[in-house]
């Protein structure tokens, strides 16, 4: 049986009886940190820019988009989802040793509006959401010189099969018509590298949502795709393998399916909005700042030793957007010097900030260095701050809180999402929202919940 026959077959079988009780919290904690992405994210620039898109488009209104306050179709509506989530830059993501990662806005906005659209039961969002994310990381994972090596943003580019995936167990497809699914997403897969820090990058996520959905939908009304499209050389995979027989492993995809640990436990969970690969070093300067009582005035400099990957992407010294400053560095640095304590909604909120004298100048002590000796995989950083009075302060932190290798309880997963979901919903809403995750598995359907995220008040008129 060849990987693509059997991870369809596992698609299908997947059973929340199967998952543990820690792998259901897990599940229900990446639930929240999607909706917390949504809701934020439609207040974000881009997200207005598509609501206003959608809103002139139309279409039978199938399901809600998030902080829009209509229906749309639910294509349209996982189009706004994924996007939304993403610009919000709040995903959680499970990082590889090569640097390639996938992640939960990729695919897990695409479950709202189509569990809307079945009057799908809060199991099934828990099943979906732990399915989506298990087939994401193999197919990462079985190609290991693939993604930012060939300038692949690899959660894009495995998302939207990944959405096929779920898509088509809540869609009660056959086998073949699954397999078809994932055929047919892997000829609309996109996602590149040098996106970051662009809409393009959030978007990205938007199409990999809706493709995903739309070919499941075209599955199930008949239309094929190649078959075997994991296992030929020439199909999802032919872009390293055509250069290396030995460039794909297809067991990895395969081997242990169905069995603990699933790898939602593998997503480092943020607690701000900005890019992944800066949460080490703002963890490491926050906790100085903290235990020394250090402020702006004191310091001279800090220096910020990283990967190689991490400078390529986020040593952005003056960002000139909000989007960009989430891959910024300085920017992030600067605001932990500023207020003493690490980033929150606040701090990508005020745009003049980008070009406040003052702030300019707390950015330029910072200092990024790149460590041509650590692995682009390494998720350590080493920060030193540098007194004006010659004292140096050091503190190298292995991986940041909320990685898996210094987890954050369920507790502390949740009031993550609370937080961001409370900074642009009212209280009672938030409170309710929090509630419905909380109770997933007893939710009948989610059209509650559903109501709540499209047609929410925001109390401070973002």
């Amino acid at each position: 049986m060849g990987a693509t026959r059997e991870l369809s077959e596992w698609i299908l079988e997947a059973s929340y009886s199967d998952f543990p009780d820690e792998t259901v919290d897990c599940a229900k904690g990446l639930v929240l940190k999607s909706i917390a992405g949504m809701v934020v994210g439609s207040r974000e620039p881009l997200g207005k820019k598509f609501i206003r898109y959608l809103a002139g488009l139309g279409g039978t209104p199938e399901a809600g988009v998030v902080g829009a306050g209509f229906r749309t179709s639910v294509e349209n509506a996982a189009f706004a989802a994924g996007t939304f989530a993403h610009a919000s830059e709040l995903e959680d993501d499970e990082f590889f040793p090569t640097g390639d990662a996938c992640g939960n806005y990729w695919t897990h906005p695409a479950i709202f509006p189509l569990a809307e659209k079945l009057l799908s039961s809060g199991r099934e969002v828990i099943e979906a959401t732990v399915v989506s994310f298990e087939v994401a990381s193999r197919l990462v994972q079985g190609a290991p010189r693939f993604g930012l090596r060939v300038g692949v943003n690899t959660p894009a580019y495995v998302g939207t099969l990944a959405t096929a995936a779920f898509a088509s167990r809540m869609l009660n497809l056959t086998v073949d018509q699954t397999a078809n699914a994932l055929s047919i997403a892997a000829a609309q897969t996109a996602g590149k590298a040098c996106q970051l820090g662009y809409d393009a990058h959030f978007i990205e996520s938007g199409h990999s949502c809706r493709a995903g959905l739309l070919s499941a939908f075209l599955a199930e009304a008949g239309c094929r795709g190649a078959p075997d499209i994991l296992d030929d050389r020439n199909g999802f995979y032919s872009s390293v393998w055509c250069e290396d027989e030995n460039a794909v492993d297809l067991n990895i995809i395969t081997d242990g399916l169905g069995k603990p640990p699933y790898h939602v436990h593998g997503a480092e969970i943020k607690k701000w909005s900005s890019c992944n690969l800066t949460h080490t070093a703002v963890d490491a300067l926050e906790m100085l700042v903290k235990n020394h009582g250090i402020t702006n005035e004191d310091v001279e400099r800090v220096e910020a030793e990283v990967n190689p990957l991490c400078v390529q992407y986020c040593d952005r010294r003056y960002p000139d957007t909000l989007a960009a400053a989430r891959f910024s560095y300085s920017y992030l640095l600067a605001e932990v010097l500023l207020r003493g304590r690490i980033p929150d909604y606040e701090t990508f909120f005020t745009k003049e900030k980008l070009t406040d004298p003052k702030f300019r100048e707390i950015q330029g002590k910072i200092q990024v260095i790149s460590r041509s000796d650590w692995s682009d995989g390494y998720k350590g950083a080493r920060l030193t701050v540098v007194k004006k009075d010659g004292q140096q302060l050091v503190n190298h932190l292995e991986a940041f809180l909320g990685h898996p290798d210094n987890p954050l309880t369920h507790e502390q997963v949740m009031d993550v999402g609370r937080q961001f979901v409370g900074a642009i919903m009212p209280e009672n809403d938030t409170k309710r929202v929090v509630e419905q995750v909380e109770n997933m598995e007893k939710l009948v359907d989610i059209r509650e919940l559903m109501n709540i995220l499209t047609f929410f008040t925001n109390p401070r008129g973002l």
